[in-house]
């Protein structure tokens, strides 16, 4: 169930530094190193230039009060909010479980938040957790079978393999002893399975299996989108019973991320259109904006600033909007926004890429939130052309072009 052996070495690291710099008790230490590695672990932090990111992760810490326990834990779930962010859970998990793969590690945090959440097998008694545990018996991989069999999608004219084994059609299934092999319609199987089933059992497991309501009247891939988005709901329901009995999350807000400076998820422009250093209007800077966005949907998804400086200072945007001339305005801005990307980079970004224009310091800036793309997004070169040919990826605190067997490996590990 670990698909990135570093994510699971480096917070046994950042463990060994909570217990050793820190002084923090095994006790205290265990419920935020377990957020920080089911963030890790989802989002794939170390996948990708592992070194480059474990090297930003220990800046962040190097930089605390040596000895502060508790400016420890608040830094490090500092960072998991970061990254875990309402935009995560609505848009780009979903979109991340638009796969097939079954090596997926957002597939894995499922199957752990039905471990954590106490979850039976559908149609079953056993629980997940008893069947992957030593413990108890040799462990094994858990049954996954498709909710709409192959012969009935066929039947569709749908018979692609990444479409009919995605993850939102598999579920942890134990099929009653009289129906083994279920090749019927989910319509016919369903009324006839559940019928005799407690309603309180099958109330539960609905919510855990994350089924839409009437799911098996569903067309297929409106069935295939609605359930990604209730998994979604339910690792992050899993997630947050990790944080204990500490207080819900506060939402990060635009001035704490800009105090927090430039990291995986936060990137600062000081201008899309006006060259702070000639004073003058310059169109190339819109290419750094594409640039960053790109690296940000092939990522985790993060949070591009235009009109912070790299420091962190806020700049404000009213210089970009002096070369509006008759759209000097934050609506126009948004427009001009929404018309680069769209022009500049492969798939349509409305239900990826959100436009704000928060003040911060008395300056009005443009924060541009981006979830991550359910599948490659290339973007035109800088030099122009009509096609998207360039990959740009969020490493760390920077933004990286890949080529070649780099870019395939990523999108082997990243999308499956």
């Amino acid at each position: 169930m670990i698909t990135s052996d570093n994510a699971l070495l480096y917070s046994y690291a950042i463990w060994l530094i909570g217990r050793h710099d820190f002084g923090l008790t095994v006790d205290e230490l265990r419920p935020v190193i377990g957020r920080w590695f089911f963030m890790a672990h989802t989002t794939g932090r170390y996948s990708n230039s592992p070194d480059s990111q474990m090297e930003f992760d220990l800046g962040r810490i190097g930089n605390l009060p040596p000895g502060d326990g508790r400016a420890f834990t608040a830094e490090l779930d500092r960072i998991i909010a970061a990254n875990f962010t309402g935009d995560y859970w609505d848009i780009s998990l979903p979109n991340r479980l638009d796969t097939s793969s079954s090596r997926s590690p957002v597939l894995f945090a499922y199957q752990a938040a039905l471990n954590i959440l106490g979850a039976e097998m559908l149609f079953g008694n056993q629980r997940i957790r008893d069947l992957l545990d030593p413990s108890v018996q040799p462990a094994k991989a858990v049954d996954r079978d498709n909710l709409f069999h192959r012969k009935v999608l066929a039947g569709m004219g749908i018979t692609d393999r990444r479409q009919v084994n995605a993850i939102g059609n598999m579920a942890y299934v134990t099929w009653p002893a009289d129906e083994p092999s279920n090749t019927d319609a989910p319509h016919d199987y369903w009324p006839r399975i559940t019928d005799a089933m407690d309603p309180v059992v099958l109330e539960r497991q609905v919510r855990w299996h994350a089924l839409p309501i009437g799911w098996q009247q569903l067309d297929y891939f409106t069935f295939l989108e609605r359930r990604r988005q209730l998994i979604a709901k339910v690792v992050r329901k899993a997630f947050e019973t990790l944080t204990g009995e500490r207080p819900a999350y506060v939402p990060t807000t635009p001035a704490d991320m800009i105090a927090a400076g430039e990291s995986q998820g936060t990137e600062f422009k000081a201008s899309a259109r006006w060259n702070v250093h000639t004073q003058q209007a310059d169109k190339s800077l819109r290419h750094n904006i594409v640039k960053a966005v790109c690296g940000f949907l092939n990522g985790e998804g993060g949070n591009l600033f235009i009109g912070v400086a790299d420091d962190g200072t806020v700049l404000g945007i009213e210089n970009d909007l002096t070369t509006l001339e008759s759209q000097a305005s934050v609506d126009g801005y948004e427009l001009f926004v929404r018309q680069l990307l769209d022009n500049s980079l492969s798939t349509p970004t409305a239900t990826t890429v959100r436009v704000r224009f928060p003040e911060i310091s008395g300056n009005v800036v443009c924060q541009i939130s981006v979830a991550a793309a359910g599948k490659p997004v290339f973007a035109k070169p800088a030099k122009g052309g009509n096609g998207a040919t360039d990959f740009w990826v969020r490493v760390g605190n920077a933004t990286k072009q890949l080529h070649g067997d780099d870019l395939l490996r990523y999108q082997e590990e990243h999308w499956g």
